[in-house]
Formats: structure tokens, C-alpha cells, sequence
């Protein structure tokens, strides 16, 4: 915050509203509204309705939204107005767009680190052998797991 704003600990909530100016005032959701520096934003709901508190000292907001012209406008003294933005669209042309495909790359073995890797590992296989080694520790860990389900009647008879 700044020292103006320290100071100055008076804020005020600007409620509103984020319409189509195109569309009959059709809400615009998600839209963002946020001061010129963009210290202070909000994003509004499904429905266009947006709430900010925002200190009492600022005098304009903005509202912007993709495909729409940026709109700034003032932002009223009493807290209890509500602040309506008449977004219109922003129309523009777009360039010829090719799309091609790209070249499929075959798997190749040179330069491919993992097949060095595989390459050095099987190299050195005697080398690495456990039986090389003057001494090694290993753990093992077995499990054997059962079920009756599993055994047929001949088996169980003959136990």
C-alpha cells in the first residue's frame, strides 16, 4: 500500500454490473474490473456482477474483457450508486492463417542419450557383475499369498 493509502484508511465498495452494449446489455461473466493501475481488481461473476473496495480518494475504474474495447469510467462519490459498464466489441480482421503439419521425425539411435546409456551399461556388464565384486549386500523380499478359492477339491483332499 502506499503512504496515501495508509493515511488514508477511508475505502468505499463499488458494486455493479458488466454488460454487452451489442447484445441488448447481455452480462459479460468474467469480465475484469480494476483501477488504471491495477492495484485494486476484481473479476465478475456468471452473471456480470462485480463488488470492490477501493479507497475513497480513487476517482476512476476500468473494465475489460477479451474481444471487447477497454472502458473507463468515473467512479461514483456515493458508495451506494452502482457502476455500470456498456462494454462494446472490438472487432478486427484477421490475416490468413496456414496451418500445415509437421514432419514426422523418425526415432533415430544416434544421439539419443538413453541408447548410449543402454550401450555403456551392457559394455560394462562384466565388468559391474556381482560376482566381481569382493563383497555385496542384497535384500530380498518374498511374498506368497494364498487362497482357498484357488485350490480345486483334489488338492484339498489330498492334504
Amino acid at each position: 500500500m502506499s503512504q496515501q493509502d495508509i493515511s488514508n484508511k477511508e475505502f468505499k465498495v463499488v458494486v455493479g454490473k458488466v454488460v454487452d452494449a451489442n447484445q441488448n446489455n447481455a452480462p459479460i461473466p468474467f469480465a475484469t474490473v480494476s483501477s488504471k493501475n491495477a492495484k485494486y481488481g476484481v473479476i465478475t461473476d456468471f452473471d456480470g456482477n462485480f463488488s470492490l473496495s477501493i479507497p475513497k480518494s480513487m476517482t476512476r475504474l476500468q473494465a475489460s474483457s477479451v474481444g471487447y474495447k477497454l472502458l473507463e469510467l468515473q467512479v461514483p462519490i456515493e458508495a451506494m450508486d452502482s457502476l455500470i459498464f456498456y462494454l462494446k466489441t472490438e472487432a478486427f480482421q484477421m490475416e490468413t492463417v496456414e496451418v500445415t503439419a509437421k514432419k514426422r521425425v523418425r526415432y533415430k539411435r544416434k544421439n539419443n542419450p538413453s541408447i548410449w546409456l543402454v550401450n555403456q551399461v551392457i559394455a560394462n556388464k562384466t565388468k559391474n557383475h556381482f560376482s566381481q565384486l569382493d563383497s555385496f549386500n542384497l535384500k530380498r523380499y518374498s511374498k506368497f499369498s494364498a487362497d482357498i478359492t484357488n485350490f480345486k477339491d483334489k488338492t484339498i483332499k489330498c492334504i
